[in-house]
């Protein structure tokens, strides 16, 4: 009567202990799988970690080429445009005086040109002057041919006045050997026009008909004159037309300088948009250490918990054998009984 309850109580703690080592089984199993998962995790959080830790490196590679690169870029930009800037304020100044000059030569070359129109003008009424004396000195010779036919050779040889051409060339000879024309080279512009004859011109237009022939001096002066000062306004033109070229070239290269603040101008934009493009990577990679951060503590935390489970693991494994070996003592002390 005692066994039948006491079998029958070891029958339901078989029972129990069967029921609660398949649950502790299925909680090992399920203990088991988390474990093999948070291994998994771990090996993955492991290669991010080797991947990120590469990135990181690759990135800094970079950020110091870049860096490297912007403060290159940057010296060169700045001693180029300090040279630029040089170069600018030389032109500048090249271009003024340049201007200077040429405004110089135009106002020159404008006055040169109304005394050549008044040289030109005094030189037609010289012209037209000798004119009127060669006529009178005509008029003269006819009226002595008429009033002596019967010496006329005699008289022509040795008596008349020389004939306009002659005279001229006396005139000519005579005012060579006098008064020389001043030259040009020597004199400036305003003593050139001041050494024109006119008061001897306008007396020997004045004077008797002997003496009429003497006007091809100044006429020759005024023409030796007019040769000068043209040939004076073309050498002007002439330093006019290189100071023309000259401006044109500082153009030139200005325009070139322009260009090349261009060029600058354009890169100094690449290497900002390099240096804004730096500091995004900075914030990522700033962004990747702190994701790198918190994955790492993730690991650390599932680490833990893994320990802790294999701890609890262990714990639970001992207990069950504690009260496994409790109840067989139990069921060895009933047999015995």
């Amino acid at each position: 009567m005692v066994t039948v309850p006491l079998m029958k109580q070891i029958e339901s703690l078989q029972n129990a202990l069967r029921n609660k080592e398949r649950v502790w089984e299925q909680r090992e199993t399920d203990i088991i799988r988390k474990l093999d998962e948070s291994v998994e995790k771990s090996k993955a959080f492991g290669d991010n970690e080797r991947t990120l830790k590469e990135q990181i490196f690759t990135l800094n590679g970079r950020i110091s080429n870049l860096e490297e690169r912007l403060t290159a870029a940057l010296f060169k930009s700045e001693e180029l445009t300090n040279n630029l800037q040089q170069k600018q304020i030389e032109m500048d100044l090249m271009e003024s005086d340049h201007k200077l000059k040429l405004k110089t030569l135009e106002e020159d070359r404008k006055s040169l040109r109304v005394k050549l129109s008044d040289l030109e003008s005094h030189s037609a009424e010289q012209d037209r002057k000798i004119t009127q004396q060669k006529d009178q000195l005509e008029t003269i010779k006819q009226q002595h041919q008429q009033s002596h036919p019967s010496s006329k050779h005699d008289q022509s040889n040795r008596h008349s006045p020389p004939s306009p051409s002659q005279a001229l060339g006396i005139a000519l000879g005579g005012s060579r050997t006098s008064s020389p024309t001043p030259s040009m080279g020597n004199l400036s512009l305003p003593e050139s026009i001041g050494s024109i004859p006119w008061n001897q011109m306008d007396d020997d237009a004045g004077s008797n008909s002997g003496r009429q022939t003497i006007g091809g001096a100044p006429l020759l002066h005024t023409t030796s004159l007019l040769e000068n000062l043209q040939a004076t306004l073309k050498q002007r033109d002439g330093e006019v037309y290189q100071l023309q070229w000259e401006l044109s070239r500082f153009q030139q290269e200005r325009n070139v300088l322009n260009a090349e603040i261009s060029n600058l101008t354009a890169e100094l934009d690449n290497i900002r948009e390099k240096s804004e493009r730096t500091a995004q990577l900075e914030e990522d990679f700033q962004q990747l250490q702190e994701r790198y951060d918190a994955l790492l503590q993730l690991y650390g935390e599932a680490v833990e918990k893994i320990e802790e489970l294999k701890l609890d693991l262990v714990d639970v494994k001992e207990m069950y054998k504690l009260q496994i070996d409790d109840l067989l003592r139990q069921v060895a002390a009933g047999r015995k009984l």
